[in-house]
């Protein structure tokens, strides 16, 4: 079989073993049952798949963590975990390499645990997303709140979110997901580039604060630990995109180019998130809100850069909901069929599955009422390990036999550390944020969870 293997041209993938399970594996990525060639996008293609799913409603908070840490602590961390992020990424190719047969984490998971790894990580992907989904609902619902002049009950735009993202995702096909994304970036940046705009020449920093107010802007701030590493998890969940990594290589025309694609798409991301995490908070400083929008003063900007978000939020649910469903199926293979066949219980099935990766995302946001720390739960619980500390333990799995050789063991301790972090990150972020939460509503400083206020 390594033989086999070997005798591969290096710019196509493996082929599966045999035709019955080349069939089995078009059937999970073809929910209509179709036969289609899987491999379809290049590399410029998978590059925009990569911003899309990196860049939905995590850089929302990227000011506000700036406003924690300072400008040069918030400039480094940005571009640091840009840069490490790229590299795990790197390294999630390289695993893909040498285990073709890989169709998402859980079956990298298996290789280096066994079954019980396939289990957890199966799990922990669905509950990541779910995660994600609800950082999708609580700023759209946010919208519609602000484009309802706060009049409605918060709650009721919420649901409506939630009803509105299940009919949508009701579909069970994603072929036209690469358009999808170009459609949803293009409505990240209708939104940014005004609320820029509107940031830098409005003389208050957000609705409520008087004009020339203080901004109490600092190169290094004061923060206490707990609130940097809340920050930090912040930055760490907006380039949470890893999770879908191994999906999109096997997407590929030629997946080997998609260490080209991942290394230009965190490259703009990077750059984006540096450029405009540090720019909004020059002009909004400790007053600095998440979402962003909320920092816009005049009411009919605000409006209309939250109604340009809303698309880039749902594109982003509905891949969410998908993928999840998707999860389910697979670890149940006798239900699979409910992602094809057209019958009243195959459809039954998809939709409750469909409605439950809305209705518990939804849940979650009502019962995390802080963007911030929604997204700071979600980022050090699941986002600090896929993207960050489980591709440094694929890599030292891969390459067990060589790591304290030379020049191995210099990667051997980056490795390691990065790992280490990533679990420092889960600890003491997942404290953190919580014990936020706590204080917060303490304080009586963040509604109640089902609040119509927001």
């Amino acid at each position: 079989m390594e033989q086999e293997l070997r005798k591969q041209p290096v710019d196509e993938i493996v082929p599966l073993a045999n035709e019955k399970n080349f069939q089995l594996v078009e059937a999970e990525y073809d929910p209509d049952g179709k036969s289609y060639d899987r491999h379809r996008t290049n590399w410029i293609m998978t590059t925009i798949l990569v911003v899309a799913e990196t860049a939905s409603s995590g850089p929302l908070s990227n000011p506000s963590a700036v406003a924690v840490v300072g400008f040069v602590p918030g400039t480094i961390l940005f571009i640091a975990l840009g840069v490490i992020a790229t590299y795990t990424a790197v390294l999630l190719h390289e695993f893909w390499k040498e285990h073709q047969h890989i169709r998402n984490y859980d079956d990298a998971g298996e290789i280096v645990f066994g079954r019980v790894g396939k289990e957890v990580l199966l799990w922990c992907q669905i509950a990541l997303l779910i995660f994600f989904n609800a950082s999708v609902i609580e700023p759209a619902a946010d919208a519609l709140y602000v484009l309802g002049n706060q009049k409605t009950c918060y709650v009721i735009f919420s649901v409506v979110v939630t009803v509105f993202g299940i009919l949508i995702s009701i579909p069970r096909t994603l072929r036209g997901v690469s358009y999808l994304s170009i459609a949803a970036i293009i409505s990240w940046l209708a939104a940014l580039i005004p609320t820029m705009v509107g940031v830098a020449t409005q003389s208050a920093p957000m609705p409520g604060i008087k004009p020339g107010a203080d901004l109490h802007l600092a190169a290094a701030s004061s923060a206490s630990f707990y609130d940097i590493v809340g920050a930090v998890n912040d930055i760490v969940y907006a380039y949470s995109g890893h999770m879908v990594f191994f999906n999109l290589i096997l997407e590929m025309r030629h997946p080997m180019e998609f260490r080209k694609a991942v290394i230009i798409a965190f490259a703009i991301t990077t750059v984006m998130y540096t450029l405009y995490g540090v720019f909004i908070y020059a002009y909004t400083g400790i007053y600095s809100q998440s979402p962003y929008f909320f920092n816009l003063v005049n009411p009919k900007l605000q409006k209309a850069a939250f109604f340009l978000q809303i698309p880039n939020l749902l594109i982003a649910g509905v891949n969410y909901a998908y993928l999840a469903t998707k999860n389910v199926l697979r670890r149940f293979p006798s239900k699979r069929t409910a992602a094809y066949k057209n019958d009243l219980k195959s459809w039954a099935l998809w939709v409750f599955l469909v409605a439950t990766f809305w209705w518990v995302p939804w849940l979650l946001e009502e019962l995390i009422p802080v963007f911030d720390d929604l997204i700071g739960i979600g980022g050090a619980l699941f986002a600090s390990q896929f993207t960050y500390g489980l591709p440094c333990l694929f890599w030292c799995y891969q390459n067990r036999s060589k790591l304290f050789r030379w020049p191995y063991i210099l990667l051997t301790v980056i490795n390691v550390i990065i790992f280490l972090l990533s679990w420092l990150s889960l600890g003491v972020g997942v404290y953190a944020n919580v014990d936020n939460i706590k204080m917060l509503s303490d304080s009586g400083a963040i509604p109640k969870p089902f609040s119509c206020s927001q």
